[in-house]
């Protein structure tokens, strides 16, 4: 699941921290090397001495959080100190071909000598930097184990105790799991990404108490087929959420991909409409295995969409938890739905229960239509 060899080669600026943190160095060197020669055929620049120490300065500072991250780290303690290491020694290098520089200002060569070492420190210090943020990397994926591991215990727990004990455990790391999340969906440069992480945050957090209660909902009666696939749903889709944050956070390639026909409030109205549409079908032409995938899937690309909605920073807080409840809500009027149709093909349901069921269901998709508008 988890690459845990670090290949610089893979390395990408991904963050803005990454960015930022570059972004005074490179404007010192930029600074020093852009100095204009002196007129004068010989002396000193005042001006390229300055910015050699801010460069030093900088180098200083490096080093010290460098070593913070080795201190807080020891199983990335060899590459850090690597990393550390080819940071000194570019730096010493930079230092002392710029104070050449700055001492003799009209050579061409000191100049072009000063550009090189500046472009190996500033690769060395950039290396630096992503393998701190590889450190993070990997600190989110240990918690993304976790979660996952709970997630499986929960869904073969044997009792209603072991289901309470495992969920216990669930619940602090999954809260430690979607804290990270939210640190990074802010810090990545991606705006895809970040929409990703949003969504796969927001369902974590309207599916966690639907995952108790479908799984106690299963324990007390196992003999019910749709109590299984209730819970099996939900663990589904819990566990589709916490793999996008793996896939994002390690920026591999075939991460979920939000639909983008689906990202602004009159989109999922229509979307909403065609669903109202789509769920009226005549009781003998419903055919389990093609028409109910189908319908969950329609669904939750909707509850996608409503879920970025509801994560995005210009949500109120009580108007996010009532698209979450409505979510949650034509969710549920869904299931009973389907399951009322295959009671039907078992003769045990009527052509009235079907309609009142579809009453139901459109009502609870105007009630979410309402919020998201």
């Amino acid at each position: 699941m988890m690459n845990t060899k670090f290949n610089p080669s893979d390395l990408q600026i991904k963050t803005w921290s990454i960015q930022r943190t570059l972004d005074p160095l490179v404007a010192e060197v930029t600074s020093l090397v852009s100095e204009q020669p002196s007129n004068m055929k010989k002396g000193q620049s005042k001006r390229a001495h300055l910015l050699v120490s801010n460069v030093i300065q900088a180098i200083e500072n490096f080093i010290n959080k460098a070593e913070e991250i080795v201190h807080e780290n020891p199983d990335m303690r060899n590459e850090l100190l690597e990393c550390m290491e080819e940071v000194k020694r570019t730096g010493d290098e930079m230092a002392d071909l710029s104070k050449e520089f700055a001492d003799d200002p009209c050579s061409k060569s000191k100049r072009e000598q000063m550009i090189l070492a500046a472009r190996a420190l500033l690769s060395a210090v950039t290396r630096l930097l992503m393998l701190a943020d590889y450190v993070d990397v990997q600190l989110i994926l240990k918690s993304i184990r976790l979660v996952e591991n709970d997630l499986q215990h929960i869904r073969d727990a044997s009792n209603q105790e072991e289901l309470i004990q495992f969920y216990k455990q669930y619940g602090k790391n999954m809260t430690n799991l979607t804290n990270h999340t939210q640190r990074r969906q802010q810090d990545l440069v991606d705006r895809n990404e970040q929409e990703q992480l949003a969504a796969a945050r927001a369902t974590i957090k309207r599916s966690s108490m639907m995952l108790l209660t479908s799984a106690k909902t299963y324990l007390r009666h196992p003999e019910i087929p749709s109590s299984r696939e209730n819970r099996d749903f939900v663990y589904n889709q819990l566990r589709d959420a916490v793999h996008t944050i793996s896939s994002i956070t390690q920026g591999q390639a075939g991460a979920l991909e939000i639909d983008p026909s689906l990202n602004t409030v009159g989109d999922l109205t229509r979307a909403l409409n065609e669903f109202d549409r789509l769920v009226m079908i005549k009781p003998q032409k419903f055919n389990e295995q093609i028409i109910r995938p189908q319908l969950e899937e329609h669904l939750e690309g909707i509850i996608s969409g409503a879920a970025l909605l509801a994560d995005s920073l210009s949500t109120r807080e009580d108007r996010r938890d009532r698209i979450v409840q409505e979510c949650n809500a034509v969710r549920q009027a869904l299931q009973e739905l389907l399951d009322e149709y295959i009671r039907y093909g078992k003769k045990k349901s009527s052509d009235e229960i079907i309609n009142g069921k579809i009453q139901l269901m459109q009502t609870k998709t105007r009630d979410l239509r309402k919020q998201v508008k």
